[in-house]
């Protein structure tokens, strides 16, 4: 058998790249934790976009109650002068 390489190259060889890979692996790591934590900023711009559009419609419903609430009042209040008008039945 010719084996070009020595024992000891044949076990250091698989070691090398083993480590190769590793170091690889591990300089795209910080780059993978980037493409994340940029894309959190993101996720935060759309949820406080959604909140406020939640609270423009909840500031538009509460218009819409306050607007029914005095017509209400106002009803009320002409219900009862005419029952006062009336003899008093509404008391």
């Amino acid at each position: 058998m010719n084996n070009p390489l020595p024992s000891r190259s044949r076990v250091l060889l698989p070691a090398s790249v083993a480590a190769a890979v590793l170091a690889a692996a591990l300089a795209l790591a910080p780059r993978a934790q980037t493409q994340v934590s940029s894309a959190a900023p993101e996720a935060y711009v759309q949820m406080a976009e959604q909140i406020q559009k939640q609270q423009e419609q909840i500031a538009v419903n509460q218009a819409k109650v306050d607007e029914q609430l005095a017509a209400l009042k106002e009803e009320l209040r002409y219900l009862k002068i005419y029952s006062k008008r009336a003899g008093g039945a509404g008391r």
